[in-house]
């Protein structure tokens, strides 16, 4: 992996334990799992390390094998693996996998790509289909991500808003993603902990090198603000200029 890949919140695969040998494979080989990277530092030579854990909890793990620990500390760079982006795996042009049926909406080109958590808006949270906003979100000012959409084709701009297609499959994503003119991400804590919202970025980022706005939207439960900054999220997007959407009177 390279450095923008893996962060606090990252997910990778590590080294962990060997295989013994068997009749079909008398050398055995090395062990690998998913997990999740914690803490991003450098030793006293100066080399980066992380640390992790499992993302399979330690007591539902039915097997365990002689080298298991829940945790994993002091991994280099090079000793780590990232798991596949299925956005990548979908629009290479000599995948074997079957396209679904597009979507009409999907065999058009956009000027921008939306992407926002939907748990970053009371809106979508106060339609009951995430967790209710409390009384302090609902009468707070700022932004709310999902009133984009209207405001930006207001302007004469065409979007596609990723939380608006839930249904669309990744080979639609990728390829709206593909044929849009810019990606504009919202941005919080929350969208940097999603899974789905990383591989989007990265795929948008390093696949595509499509030009990237970032949004800075508030992350109503997820920690400290701008905790995002040190995650991937943050490191795909070094260097970019944000705008901040965390106070509507700004």
């Amino acid at each position: 992996p390279s450095l923008d890949e893996v962060a606090i919140g990252s997910l990778v695969i590590f080294p962990q334990g060997t295989y013994v040998g068997t009749e079909g494979n008398n050398a055995g080989g090395m062990r690998y799992h998913q997990g999740k990277i914690t803490k991003v530092y450098k030793d006293s030579n100066n080399m980066l390390r992380f640390d992790g854990h499992h993302t399979l909890d330690y007591e539902a793990r039915a097997m365990k094998y002689r080298a298991y620990t829940h945790e994993f500390t002091g991994m280099c760079l090079d000793e780590l693996r990232m798991p596949p982006n299925a956005l990548d795996l979908v629009s290479a042009p000599t995948t074997n996998m079957s396209p679904s049926k597009p979507l009409a909406d999907a065999t058009r080109s956009y000027d921008i790509f939306l992407i926002y958590n939907p748990h970053d808006s009371v809106i979508r949270r106060a339609q009951g289909a995430h967790k209710p906003p409390s009384y302090s979100e609902l009468v707070r000012q700022a932004v709310d991500p999902c009133n984009l959409v209207g405001n930006l084709e207001q302007m004469g701009l065409s979007v596609w808003c990723d939380a608006d297609h839930s249904n669309a499959s990744y080979t639609e994503q990728a390829a709206v993603m593909q044929s849009s003119k810019i990606i504009v991400a919202c941005v919080s804590n929350a969208f940097a902990d999603n899974a789905e919202n990383r591989m989007q970025i990265q795929f948008a980022r390093k696949t595509l090198k499509k030009p990237i706005i970032a949004l800075v939207v508030e992350a109503f439960e997820f920690g400290p603000p701008w905790r995002w900054q040190a995650t991937a999220i943050g490191l795909l997007l070094a260097g970019d200029l944000y705008v901040d959407f965390t106070d509507v009177s700004k």
